[in-house]
């Protein structure tokens, strides 16, 4: 689960958005491993709280949050819809 101080850093208005990283190893939920390499606005990120993930079925999420920095970094990632589940074994 998120910790409140990284919660306070992103919502501080130093990042512009986040992108969800589960722990791609043999632990790891289906609801987790579809939302690995979402991308979300700092705003999106308020209103949609994607970690914990409903689903999920580890008795605490273990995503994390990837700081995305600025506008210019989000679409790029947000253009090439990065797929990272394809690095789970």
């Amino acid at each position: 689960m998120v910790a409140e101080g990284d919660e306070e850093f992103y919502d501080s208005g130093d990042m512009y958005g986040v992108m969800v990283l589960s722990q791609r190893d043999e632990h790891v939920c289906g609801a987790c491993l579809d939302h690995d390499g979402k991308v979300y606005t700092v705003d999106e990120k308020q209103e949609k709280k994607p970690i914990p993930h409903d689903g999920c079925t580890n008795e605490t999420c273990r995503c994390s949050y990837l700081p995305i920095p600025d506008r210019k970094t989000y679409e790029k990632m947000r253009s090439e819809d990065p797929d990272l589940s394809n690095l789970q074994d």
